[in-house]
């Protein structure tokens, strides 16, 4: 099964855990698109978050899809270890190079992008949200914005993923990210609450993932 017909979805990732925490049921929903995990940095701002010194957390994010035991998920680093290592032209150039070449488009794969949100509360989610037109400029590439947890209230999403049976896979994995034990959004009722909406709940849908189609080819 493939999430809107796609062959190939890049999900950038500000931080180690975004796309996990935002995504990773849709990964394991859609088995037969591929995900390649984009994680950019290995944290937060430096200065801000001693986590980023104390932990590893890039190989939270390998343990955490080695947890899963998915196929369908390839992960990668970049070469950077904070977003203002390279000039927002600079990401896209070294995005570009990697995922989005004339060669990768020869085989005619239908290819999606997917970005935080940049209606959001994390000047970094706002930062790494902005490459992504910058990205698809010259090619069909469907761009689809993922809710984060400082996705503001004001954003609509018009894609609902239902994930309610990879729910339980997907929240267990939550434990290889050791350095985020002491955040409140990693506890268990807030991450129920991020999966739960009362409109999708009166629907029978009892946890979900959010997106937002900006571009889609077919």
């Amino acid at each position: 099964m493939k999430l809107l017909n796609l062959d190939n979805v890049v999900c950038l990732s500000p931080h180690p855990d975004d796309t996990e925490f935002s995504l990773a049921g849709t990964a394991l929903k859609y088995y037969d698109t591929t995900f390649f995990v984009m994680c950019l940095t290995k944290g937060g701002a430096p200065g801000f978050d001693n986590s980023n010194e104390n932990f590893n957390r890039r190989d939270e994010v390998n343990n955490y899809w080695n947890e899963l035991g998915v196929e369908n998920v390839i992960v990668k680093h970049s070469d950077c270890d904070y977003l203002t290592d390279k000039t927002e032209p600079e990401w896209i150039n070294y995005i570009e190079n990697i995922f989005f070449t004339k060669e990768s488009f020869k085989e005619k794969v239908n290819t999606g992008l997917m970005i935080p949100t940049y209606e959001d509360s994390m000047f970094e989610h706002r930062f790494v949200s902005q490459l992504g037109h910058g990205l698809i400029r010259s090619y069909p590439i469907s761009l689809i914005e993922y809710r984060t947890v400082s996705t503001l209230t004001d954003w609509n999403p018009n894609l609902i993923v239902n994930v309610t049976s990879e729910y339980i896979r997907k929240v267990d994995a939550m434990k290889c990210f050791e350095s985020q034990d002491n955040k409140t959004f990693f506890k268990e009722t807030l991450l129920e609450q991020f999966h739960t909406d009362y409109r999708m709940s009166r629907r029978g849908i009892r946890y979900c993932e959010q997106f937002k189609i900006l571009e889609n080819f077919v």
